[in-house]
């Protein structure tokens, strides 16, 4: 977040400088060349790590859609779980025999 920070002052101050001095030189150059460029990169990339863009604003909404779907769907295997657990545990209380061996049964 810091870097992102002075990535977005440097910007500030190359623009501030431009209107003071003009965004060009004698020869027609940019003042302060690959120095502008490079701050501007710096700035537009790390805003969209930060989701500061529009397509990045996107791609994290989206994903946080995902995130929320993915725990409904855990809150419905869990239900089903313990409806099965329930379940189980009601034909136990009944006395069934739910071991699925009649030797086990006769032994008893």
């Amino acid at each position: 977040m810091w870097a992102w920070g002075r990535a977005e002052a440097r910007c500030l101050l190359f623009a501030d400088w431009h209107a003071e001095v003009g965004y060009l030189d004698e020869d027609g150059n940019v003042r302060g060349g690959g120095h502008v460029a490079t701050a501007e990169n710096r700035a537009a990339r790390l805003r969209e790590r930060l989701g500061l863009d529009p397509l990045a604003d996107a791609t994290l909404r989206k994903a946080q859609a995902e995130a929320v779907a993915l725990v409904a769907d855990l809150d419905a295997i869990r239900a089903k779980g313990q409806a099965v657990l329930e379940r189980r545990r009601a034909e136990l209380a009944i006395g069934e025999d739910v071991s699925g061996s009649e030797a086990v049964a006769d032994a008893q």
